[in-house]
């Protein structure tokens, strides 16, 4: 049955009026329902004027739902939002909750948004808008069945993941078994400062066009939970309107840092390209480092500086006043330590068996992601 999400779910703008201490959530587009996303700073307001979210009901804010920040309530008996937020409960005896959010987070949604949103500066979705997109409401029993198998499909979208998260941690281990703390080095390797063992460049400050020299660039949402970099089909073609001179293209074993972000976690983080006989730049938040001794592997190297002592020590050196940055001059003065060569080599064959396993994983993530976004179209289109 073809129906309007007004006709399936009922505003609720209950206030926290009498200032109970209910836990303060924010909606994420990664974390869904999440806390402490605003930090310590919410913990002295007055939130009297919050909005009650109870379990199983919904919350989005109006202006971030473009990036897919909306998600039902499943932490607890109640909770608060902000006073932006738009709050609704589910007709549960047409739709069923879960069924809902997939539908939220369908190209179909994606789309409506987008269309929604031309010609504005800032995107904003207030409540009736949403309530005006069509949706498909079959049967509740059907529902349960699509629901079942995206959950299915879900699963063991998270479990692959998980694997690759546990073959990271296998391969920190080794690091740290085989080279100990880079920060403390305990085991008293030999230390040299980062400039003097590579050079750096920051990258192309760029304004694109829809004509022009077409070039890929990585940007620094292309780092994600990468470590290296070999498949370029997955970082954009961007068009500019001014040749790039041969010194920012990058080469095989450069690494690339985001040197500079809104988000604090995110600065320092690091990831090795191999482009081979690609034409590939990097965007200005972030800095090539290219050694130029042989005393340190890339993948060595990578690995010092995902250290999360090493992460610690560029980010308290890296303070701007609303965005997070580190340069040249923190790179170059940051101690490396340098282990025997041969170790290095060790090191080095053993990460590279389990790059090939993660590689493995990570193709099947591909296929099953990849089969999930077809479900999910065929389901909410």
């Amino acid at each position: 049955m073809r129906m309007l999400v007004k006709d399936i779910i009922t505003e609720f703008s209950v206030r926290n009026k009498e200032g109970k201490a209910y836990p303060v959530y924010s909606v994420t587009n990664s974390q869904g329902f999440c806390k402490d996303y605003f930090g310590k700073e919410v913990a002295s307001k007055d939130k009297s004027s919050y909005k009650i979210v109870p379990y199983g009901f919904f919350a989005y804010n109006p202006s971030r739902i473009n990036v897919g920040s909306i998600d039902w309530q499943h932490c607890e008996e109640n909770v608060i939002v902000s006073p932006l937020y738009n709050v609704f409960e589910v007709k549960t005896s047409i739709a069923k909750i879960e069924y809902l959010s997939y539908y939220f987070k369908s190209h179909l949604v994606s789309d409506f948004i987008n269309t929604f949103a031309k010609g504005t500066v800032r995107l904003n979705i207030p409540l009736s808008t949403l309530g005006d997109f069509p949706i498909s409401v079959p049967p509740l029993s059907e529902q349960q069945r699509i629901v079942n198998e995206l959950d299915l499909l879900s699963s063991i979208i998270d479990k692959k993941k998980e694997q690759l998260k546990a073959y990271d941690q296998l391969a920190q281990s080794i690091f740290y078994d085989m080279f100990g703390d880079p920060v403390t080095n305990e085991k008293g390797w030999e230390v040299n400062s980062f400039g003097n063992i590579a050079s750096f460049k920051n990258g192309i400050n760029y304004h694109p066009k829809n004509e022009g020299y077409s070039i890929k660039c990585i940007g620094v949402g292309d780092f994600q939970d990468r470590r290296e970099l070999r498949d370029f089909n997955l970082i954009r073609d961007l068009n500019i309107d001014e040749v790039i001179d041969e010194s920012y293209y990058l080469k095989d074993g450069d690494i690339i840092i985001v040197r500079s972000n809104g988000s604090k976690e995110l600065v320092g983080r690091n990831m090795i390209v191999y482009p081979q006989d690609k034409k590939v730049t990097y965007s200005g938040f972030c800095i090539r480092c290219r050694l130029n001794s042989l005393s340190i592997l890339p993948i060595v190297l990578n690995r010092i500086l995902s250290d999360r002592g090493t992460m610690m020590v560029l980010r308290q050196e890296g303070r701007g006043c609303n965005i997070s940055n580190i340069n040249q001059k923190i790179l170059s003065s940051l101690p490396i330590i340098i282990p025997p060569l041969s170790l290095q080599q060790f090191f080095s064959s053993k990460i590279e068996v389990i790059e090939r396993q993660k590689a493995l994983v990570q193709q099947s993530i591909t296929e099953a992601e990849t089969l999930f976004n077809s479900r999910m179209d065929f389901w909410f289109s």
